[in-house]
């Protein structure tokens, strides 16, 4: 291209190309340079007509309804390369327009092209002119003459052609879709200035249209003394909404000052901007005084309009909150769900006392950290989230805030009121949760109590073995904490057994083993699953009546043939998939067999069957009531403990 020299940049070519490859990371960044410039020259419409034949980009235009690049300004401002006035960066930091200051928009095209025109009609107190300029990538300090300035009849406007693409461009490189792509970018980066100044963005004649991402808009109408505002709060529908901005706007509908919400983008699930309109904004500070202050917001207004401003923060603060908090809920409620699913609660809760009765509460705890700061959760790996849960585990068992120390880190906040609110929900729950403890526990002490009376009568009476295994059925917690449903009980044989474990456990059909398994019935038979080791845990009880006591017969004939029975089933016996208890429980021993075994084993073991997984029990009533009574009164005697301290570190707080 050879054509006139309209004026020359005094930075050389080398050092511009250096400075668009620094801050313009890619083409779709370099489009985006043109259309804010665009809409700093108060355009209204953009259309973006994008030539392609295949996936092969052959020029790009746009098109605009704005101002126009003065002819007799252009050198003192829009080709003056790497200015950065004080207003440009005060309007950057406080209002969403103008976005250009450094002054390398305009040359953003030698991301992926070669050369740029702009055909632009801009207004001076003579009417309306027109004329042409352009740049290529080889003389960038060059601003060519195409056109010199003529009067016409055309509304004011850019046109800008960007031509000579480069081949090894990446604005849609390697896209099965090259437009969607380029449309979703247009979203995500010009979202807030579409909805903010009612700016049309077109591409190819179809126009973006911010409705497509807006799941929706609540109103609110706020009055605080003779103030009167218009509140609008837009829920986005795409993550890439994350600005968490508050605009205000005045009576006319200019932007006259943005901050971020107080909510942070790590705080919530609930995408959001919120707008608002008053005649309170009509005098609002202009944004080069703040730059004279460092109280900032203090210095908008007088003391009393501050402390309406100052209201209208806290009631909107408010309406966000409430507003948020059924997407905040049901996200902590889904991730929690996740959690438990994997077994990462099982792996934090190590005793079996701990998984039963801790872990709803530290469920619970984690929903509302959650429901805090939903988007917490999605920054931490597996380990983190290991670390991230003990910390709530610990939280429950001490009153030291190192949850909250390090959520505020994690969270980059200084919003110490929010994090109060947490604490007091935290605070809640530990009270709460203690409470709950020991109403649970006193239940079962009174459950082991009846146990023993049935046991120890002083008539000698036998209890109905009915009554004891409606207990148990009701209660089979008493043989263990890892166990969470109940398979089969009394007059269930081991076919039956087998069906329903294939069917409800192991979800496949058990109309596959049309085999009889055996006629022995079982007492009661439970089962728990443990997530991290994806292990079946099976417990199989034969329970006698006191007037039968334990002996070696007995312990051969039943719980020795229930453990063969399982060992020689191929649906059963894969160590890797299933652990087999069997217990054999009763009144009292009939001779000496189980005393030597007593002697040498720990925990009640007989003997174990390691290739299938399987060990063999016996226990006297007493000795699980002993152990029971002993493990809940001392947890209680703790839980009190615990409870008094809670409630007088409480009355402390609200005194």
């Amino acid at each position: 291209m050879s054509q006139e020299v309209f004026f020359k940049i005094s930075t050389s070519n080398e050092t511009v190309k250096n400075q668009i490859k620094e801050k313009i990371k890619n083409s779709l960044q370099a489009l985006s340079e043109y259309i804010w410039n665009a809409i700093d020259s108060k355009a209204k419409n953009i259309e973006i007509n994008i030539n392609l034949s295949g996936n092969t980009l052959q020029s790009l235009k746009i098109t605009d309804d704005g101002s126009g690049i003065n002819y007799d300004e252009i050198q003192k401002s829009l080709f003056k390369f790497l200015s950065d006035t004080p207003k440009a960066k005060i309007h950057k930091e406080y209002l969403t327009l103008p976005h250009g200051k450094y002054g390398t928009g305009r040359f953003s095209f030698v991301q992926f092209a070669h050369q740029v025109n702009w055909n632009t009609t801009y207004k001076n107190g003579e009417g309306n002119f027109n004329y042409e300029i352009a740049i290529e990538s080889n003389s960038l300090n060059n601003v060519q003459k195409i056109k010199d300035k003529e009067k016409t009849h055309k509304e004011t406007g850019t046109e800008v052609k960007i031509s000579r693409i480069d081949a090894s461009q990446d604005l849609i490189k390697n896209e099965k879709n090259p437009l969607e792509s380029i449309r979703n970018y247009l979203f995500q980066e010009f979202y807030q200035v579409m909805r903010l100044y009612g700016i049309k963005i077109s591409l190819n004649k179809q126009e973006i249209k911010i409705n497509d991402i807006i799941k929706k808009e609540y109103k609110k109408k706020i009055k605080i003394k003779d103030n009167e505002f218009e509140m609008t709060l837009v829920n986005w529908e795409k993550d890439f909404c994350n600005d968490f901005s508050y605009h205000f706007l005045n009576e006319g509908g200019e932007e006259i000052y943005h901050k971020k919400s107080s909510i942070s983008k790590y705080d919530s699930k609930f995408l959001h901007s919120c707008y608002i309109t008053g005649k309170l904004f009509n005098d609002f500070c202009p944004a080069s005084e703040l730059r004279k202050n460092d109280s900032k917001q203090e210095s908008l207004f007088d003391k009393e309009k501050f402390e309406i401003y100052s209201k209208l923060i806290e009631i909107t603060n408010n309406f966000i909150n409430k507003t948020r908090e059924p997407f905040n809920e049901q996200f902590a409620k889904l991730e929690v769900d996740s959690l438990d699913k994997k077994g990462y609660f099982d792996k934090i809760l190590k005793s079996k006392l701990d998984k039963e009765f801790k872990k709803p509460i530290i469920k619970e705890t984690t929903t509302a950290v959650i429901k805090f700061a939903p988007k917490i959760i999605e920054r931490l790996n597996k380990e983190q989230t290991l670390v991230f849960l003990n910390l709530i585990n610990k939280l429950m068992d001490d009153d030291k805030d190192t949850l909250l120390d390090i959520l505020k880190i994690l969270l980059n906040t200084e919003n110490e009121e929010s994090l109060l609110d947490l604490k007091n929900i935290l605070e809640k729950y530990k009270v709460g949760g203690v409470i709950s403890l020991i109403h649970e526990i006193e239940k079962r002490l009174q459950i082991i109590q009846k146990i023993d009376l049935m046991h120890h009568n002083d008539n000698n009476k036998e209890y109905s073995e009915d009554q004891l295994q409606e207990i148990l059925n009701d209660n089979f917690w008493i043989f263990g904490d890892n166990y969470s449903s109940l398979i089969c009980s009394e007059e269930d044989d081991f076919t039956k057994m087998r069906n329903i474990y294939i069917k409800e456990i192991l979800k496949e059909d058990p109309n596959n083993f049309k085999d009889k398994v055996s006629q022995k019935q079982v007492d009661l038979f439970i089962h728990g699953f443990v997530e991290i080791d994806k292990l079946n845990k099976n417990l199989i009880v034969e329970i006698k009546k006191p007037s039968i006591k334990l002996s070696k017969e007995i312990y051969n004939e039943q719980l020795l043939e229930y453990a063969e029975i399982i060992r020689k089933r191929p649906e059963f016996n894969d160590p890797t998939k299933h652990e087999w208890h069997f217990l054999l429980v009763g009144h009292d021993f009939k001779d000496d067999f189980f005393e030597v075994r007593y002697q040498k084993k720990q925990e009640y073991l007989m003997e174990e069957i390691e290739s299938a997984n399987i060990k063999l029990y016996v226990m006297r009533w007493t000795d699980i009531i002993s152990d029971l009574r002993l493990k809940y009164n001392f947890l209680k005697e703790k839980l009190n403990l615990r409870k008094e301290k809670l409630m007088k570190a409480k009355s402390k707080d609200t005194s």
